[in-house]
């Protein structure tokens, strides 16, 4: 069972949800420094918890996407 879902709101921005569909937050392909990346932005409020796991989850989406070639 996942309990982190992405949902692809547009070419830069995928928003998070829990298995409640509850919005954690967003992925976003940012500039930061130098570079574009996909970045975890917009965490809606500080009663918003994300265990080990669900980080590893979220940080494996950004692998996913950092490794795609992004298309303007």
């Amino acid at each position: 069972m996942e309990y982190i879902n992405f949902e692809k709101r547009n070419d830069r921005q995928y928003v998070i949800y829990n298995n409640k569909n509850e919005k954690l937050g967003l992925l976003e392909y940012i500039k930061v420094g130098q570079w574009m990346s996909w970045c975890l932005t917009a965490v809606p409020d500080v009663d918003v918890y994300f265990s080990a796991s669900c980080l590893d989850t979220v940080r494996n989406k950004i692998k996913e996407l950092n490794g795609k070639r992004f298309k303007s």
